[in-house]
């Protein structure tokens, strides 16, 4: 009796599973009044972005790809800046008590930079926040320089969350489902005859 409470209470904390939350959400980002360092007019008005990741929140990640990403500029769908092939990463914790981040850009000077004299854009943000009006968001074009975001506002449109057990959780839980077996068969009484 005493092997089996053992194996059980080993079972236990062996098969506890470490999970790895692999959440998908979509964002859209709502930005006006752009402005350049010497007064340039920005090349459009308005900017609404939307786009949806996955992404593992526990850990930093590589650089991603989105699930889907749009980016409506006065009409226009993804042109200009954000005509560059993006790319994201999740970041667990930046520094500063920040809480975790989400930098979001075009892969060709890296998704966190914009380059004066290329097509590209940049934008950082807390993904835990449903709305966050703390949003950096930059871009530049290849013939009007670079240019940042005075108003920009993201929300967070929705959110999945579905808990995936890593494989050595799996192999920890069979590992233990075996020992409670071999603990619960143990020894087995010898059968005893009786005269005859």
């Amino acid at each position: 009796m005493k092997r089996i409470i053992a194996a059980l209470v080993l079972a236990g904390s062996v098969a506890n599973p470490a999970l790895a939350t692999v959440v998908t959400r979509s964002y859209q980002v709502d930005a006006s009044e752009f402005w350049h360092f010497f007064g340039n007019p920005a090349p459009f008005s308005t900017l609404t972005m939307q786009f949806q990741l996955t992404f593992d929140d526990a850990a930093d990640s590589d650089i991603l790809s989105p699930d889907s990403f749009s980016a409506i500029t006065d009409g226009e769908v993804n042109v200009g800046p954000f005509s560059a092939a993006p790319g994201f990463k999740y970041i667990v914790n930046p520094g500063m008590g920040a809480g975790p981040a989400i930098s979001l850009g075009g892969i060709l000077n890296g998704h966190n930079v914009s380059m004066p004299g290329t097509n590209d854009f940049s934008i950082r943000f807390n993904p835990n926040n449903d709305v966050e009006n703390y949003v950096m968001l930059s871009f530049s074009t290849v013939g009007s320089g670079s240019f940042s975001a005075a108003n920009a506002v993201i929300r967070q449109l929705d959110l999945t969350a579905s808990a995936v057990p890593e494989p050595s959780t799996w192999a920890m839980m069979f590992f233990a489902f075996g020992l409670v077996g071999v603990a619960l068969r143990g020894r087995r009484p010898d059968a005893t005859r009786l005269p005859a």
